[in-house]
Order: C-alpha cells, then structure tokens, then sequence
C-alpha cells in the first residue's frame, strides 16, 4: 500500500506531466478527481503546484518550443473542423 508521501509524489508527478501537454489546472483537477477520488489533493493545492510548474518552465526552451508547435496544429484542426482549408 503507498504512503500518503508516495501518493502526493505521484499526483505531484501527474500535474506536471499533464501541464506539459498544456491542460489547465482546472482540468488537470478534475481528471485527477476522478482517478484519485477522497485521496485526491485539493483543487488548490493543484493550482499552487502548477503555477509553479508552469513559471519555472516557462523560460525552458523544450517547452517553450513544444506549446508553440503545438499552438499553430489547434488552428489547423480548428480550421478543417469548419470546412476552411
């Protein structure tokens, strides 16, 4: 059985990954909320966590050069789900 410290390293581990794919903390909370269930960390402890995820990596190149690949791919999809080419 894991210890309390074993489970908060893992949810620790979870925002972080799910942070880098650029999912907000809000929804980071909620997807951990239904794995987690009672043993989930609070909503704001989420938060705290990935505000400081986000600002220590927000000047790492690997990042940085992944969000902004990433971002012009959402306008493409957007597009063609409209019918625009």
């Amino acid at each position: 059985m894991a210890t309390s410290n074993d489970l908060l390293i893992k949810q620790r581990s979870v925002i972080e990954f799910l942070a880098f794919e650029g999912c907000s903390a809000a929804n980071i909370h909620a997807r951990m909320k239904t794995v987690y269930g009672e043993m989930c960390i609070s909503d704001c402890a989420v938060r705290k966590w990935y505000s400081k995820i986000i600002i220590k990596t927000s000047s790492a190149p690997i990042l940085t050069t992944y969000l902004a690949m990433k971002a012009p791919g959402n306008l493409v999809v957007n597009e063609n789900h409209h019918g625009r080419m």
